[in-house]
């Protein structure tokens, strides 16, 4: 009996020293996890600075470095600053402008070539920044010449130079007047004359050996002028039909002469006698 109970004795010990390192097996590794050993690290970067963060066996160490910089500098599209310290660049960004100015200036050397710039102000730098720019030519085109004479029948040439600098440009213009009359025949006293363009023609009672002429008023209202000595007489519309009323009737006789005379010999202003100066002045008298 006593045997028994010591064999029974001996198995439960067994089990409960069994049972007991089971149970520190399991519970070991969970008791020691803050004694095991990490590391982290995580740098980020901004306009303000550099921040760095990490621990090491359980201690934090924390550093921020903020970026100061005393000045912009820039080239004609961006500005950006460069810190003080660590020479690192930051902030790049387009300049900010506003509404632009106009500024023209005589470029180097040229007598007619403007340099034409619309600038504007950065706020956040100042710089004065060209937004766009442009070359204009202004010339002074005072300088006038008929390079070609107008006909009737064919346009002239004006030319328009720089005052300035050698820049000229033409146009053409028309003087559907300008004929030039060449005498073609005469008949019973009166000559025809004939445009060599357009062939136009007038004709004229040819007195042109004398300063007077005596004719009749239906012959000189039909053909409308006098050519005499020192000056040609052309009839406006009311003149001649004022003669041909006259010769309705009865025949009548009209005397026309040209007496000339100097600026001097008449009573004008001064500006008109410099406007005259040494041109022939005709003093016409028609009676009838």
């Amino acid at each position: 009996m006593k045997k028994l109970l010591l064999t029974l004795c001996s198995v439960f010990l067994c089990a409960c020293l069994v049972f007991s390192v089971v149970a520190c097996t399991e519970e070991g590794p969970q008791g020691n996890t803050e004694d095991t050993p990490t590391s982290q690290s995580v740098t980020s970067q901004s306009h303000g600075g550099t921040t760095d963060s990490g621990s090491q066996g359980g201690d934090d160490e924390e550093t921020i470095h903020y970026h100061t910089a005393t000045a912009y500098a820039e080239d004609d599209t961006y500005h950006w600053q460069i810190c003080d310290d660590c020479a690192e660049t930051f902030g790049k960004e387009l300049h900010k402008t506003g509404e632009p100015t106009m500024e023209e200036s005589l470029v180097s050397g040229e007598t007619c070539k403007y340099l034409t710039e619309y600038k504007s102000t950065c706020s956040v730098c100042g710089k004065s920044v060209v937004v766009n720019s442009e070359e204009v030519y202004k010339h002074d085109y005072s300088n006038v010449a008929v390079t070609k004479e107008a006909t009737c029948s064919t346009p002239g040439i004006k030319t328009y130079t720089c005052s300035h600098c050698d820049e000229y440009y033409t146009v053409q213009f028309n003087n559907y007047d300008a004929h030039v009359y060449e005498e073609a025949y005469e008949n019973e006293g009166v000559t025809t004359y004939e445009c060599k363009y357009c062939y136009r023609t007038y004709q004229v009672i040819n007195a042109k050996t004398e300063t007077a002429a005596t004719t009749n008023a239906e012959t000189l209202a039909s053909v409308g002028g006098v050519e005499l000595k020192n000056a040609t007489i052309a009839l406006d519309n009311d003149v001649m039909s004022t003669l041909y009323d006259m010769s309705s009737e009865q025949p009548v006789a009209v005397s026309i002469s040209a007496e000339t005379k100097a600026a001097t010999d008449i009573t004008v202003s001064d500006d008109v006698k410099s406007q005259i100066g040494d041109n022939p002045v005709y003093d016409f008298t028609m009676t009838a």
